[in-house]
């Protein structure tokens, strides 16, 4: 019971870890000359510090330079959950777990 609670823990961790890294993406992909490199990169950033591994970010549009006003623009960052399990992923093996934002560009 125990460890199933610390597995979950680390899984909602996770979870907000992969909503974070999608905020501070689209943030960057909001400034005026932004491409989809800055948004990778500022993504990643947040990834890495929080030794997230074996994910993947994609973004709608593929390329933030294009946004007009009025533009939604969508950054969805997933990752494996077994990878980044706390007690070696055996009850998430298979699974991904994958967080959106969607902000309108001004």
């Amino acid at each position: 019971m125990t460890l199933a609670t610390i597995e979950a823990c680390a899984m909602i961790y996770l979870k907000q870890t992969l909503k974070i890294a999608a905020f501070e993406g689209a943030r960057v992909g909001m400034v005026p000359g932004s491409i989809a490199l800055n948004v990778q990169a500022q993504s990643q950033l947040v990834l890495t510090d929080h030794n997230v591994v074996n994910s993947s970010i994609s973004m709608l549009p593929a390329d933030p330079a294009s946004l007009v006003t009025g533009d939604f623009f969508r950054v969805t960052v997933s990752a494996q959950c077994a990878p980044n399990s706390l007690i070696g992923g055996w009850f998430y093996t298979g699974r991904t777990l994958s967080e959106s934002v969607e902000l309108t560009f001004h």
